[in-house]
């Protein structure tokens, strides 16, 4: 692979992100889901908080809904936004017309869309410092002064990016090789719902579930069981689609 064109298809992609809402969105999802749980602890956290266990609820309870629905959601409709700026404006059909390598500006996609992942799930460990700070300022008593659990944001982070990478594959496969982004995404939401009732079951099923690896990764984490199987899934998977959705990829007439 052309590592110098490489770099520039990345260049590339990275300046058009700029006329979008995908870095706005980066910023405000996490905080969102932060806040839902932060109001909860403000007004009502007396009654059920234990001081010892404030920031493993907090952490928990957000990161729990971000890495089940919001992540799989965002990773879907993110890529679906990233390739609709080609599908505009035949974006790839001028690109392939010159004669450009078409492999590398698969992976460049890719990793974009990954990019972006890893930070809003680093944004998403960020909302949940700020969020236990603004408590422990404002409601004292509640258990925020103790120490941030750095170790559990960090390790939770790294496990989300890893195992989040089979599904940021798949939905930018189905996104670039369709004009038309409503069946992809209505496949994302169709994949959250199923993984949301696979979870609610405690179906075995979950663990297969492409939509429910991150989740499945986050939950081994908090009960403190191996989350590797997901995190190795995740790369792995991802790895392998998105050398199977290259070869494709180089080979087709886009729409």
């Amino acid at each position: 692979m052309n590592r110098r064109f490489l770099a520039r298809c990345l260049y590339a992609d990275l300046l058009k992100l700029r006329r979008t809402s995908l870095l706005a969105s980066v910023v405000l999802a996490p905080y969102l889901v932060t806040l839902v749980f932060a109001l909860f602890a403000a007004f009502d956290g007396e009654r059920f908080l234990e001081p010892d266990r404030a920031w493993s609820w907090l952490a928990g309870s957000s990161l729990r809904l971000f890495s089940l629905i919001v992540l799989p959601v965002w990773i879907a409709l993110t890529a679906a936004q990233l390739a609709a700026i080609e599908h505009r404006s035949r974006g790839f059909q001028h690109l392939f017309a010159c004669g450009l390598p078409r492999a590398p500006i698969y992976w460049s996609k890719l990793f974009v869309v990954w990019l972006l992942s890893a930070a809003v799930i680093l944004g998403q460990a960020m909302a949940l410092v700020l969020a236990g700070w603004i408590l422990r300022w404002l409601k004292p008593g509640l258990g925020f002064e103790s120490a941030v659990p750095w170790s559990l944001l960090g390790g939770a982070g790294l496990t989300l990016a890893m195992a989040s990478g089979f599904l940021v594959a798949l939905q930018l496969w189905l996104v670039v090789v369709r004009r038309d982004a409503v069946v992809p995404i209505a496949l994302g939401l169709v994949g959250v719902l199923t993984a949301v009732l696979l979870s609610a079951l405690d179906a075995s099923a979950a663990a297969f579930h492409p939509w429910a690896y991150p989740s499945r990764a986050l939950g081994a984490i908090l009960d403190e069981g191996k989350s590797w199987p997901w995190a190795l899934a995740g790369v792995a998977g991802g790895l392998g689609l998105t050398g199977v959705a290259a070869l494709d990829f180089s080979g087709r007439e886009m729409p």
